[in-house]
């Protein structure tokens, strides 16, 4: 647990866990949503793509702000893109970071308004689109829905997903 601080921005947060990061490549994701996110396939198409971030997207709830995301899969911060055939996707909070991502960090940096934008301008940022369950929890009427699915026994992002485990 790091103590950032109330007034830290989200780069900044990642920022400041440096020194405790070991490997090349690490996942962060936002305390607010819930998913059923197969975490090997996003590793994996992180290693594939070879690129600084690899962020997982998914279908929009209604409420989310559109990523514009290229025919290759490679997220355009800054460019305006025709979203055809329902093909919007959202951050889904969930992302992995090689290393050399803390160079963009220093100050208060924000991860979506300057690090994504950074790196979409150097062909740096891939998505791994995830089709399964996710959510946010940002009100209290998200959080009793979620509560509700827990309590009845069918919460989806307790299905077992990686290679028949939990």
């Amino acid at each position: 647990m790091v103590d950032t601080g109330v007034f830290s921005s989200t780069g900044r947060r990642v920022g400041m866990i440096q020194n405790y990061i070991q490997e090349n490549d690490f996942l962060v994701t936002y305390g607010d949503c819930l998913s059923d996110i197969n975490i090997s396939e996003l590793l994996d198409t992180h290693f594939q793509n070879g690129k600084t971030a690899t962020v997982a997207v998914a279908k929009p709830a209604g409420r989310n702000s559109l990523l514009p995301i290229d025919r290759e899969g490679n997220i355009r911060y800054g460019k305006e893109m025709k979203q055809e055939n329902g093909a919007a996707w959202v951050n889904a909070d969930c992302m992995v970071l090689r290393r050399d991502a803390f160079a963009y960090l220093q100050g208060n940096y924000d991860l979506e308004k300057q690090l994504f934008v950074k790196l979409s301008e150097r062909k740096q940022l891939a998505s791994y689109k995830h089709k399964g369950y996710r959510t946010a929890i940002e009100t209290k009427r998200d959080l009793a829905v979620a509560e509700n699915l827990w309590n009845a026994g069918i919460a989806p992002w307790t299905r077992k997903r990686c290679s028949g485990q939990v």
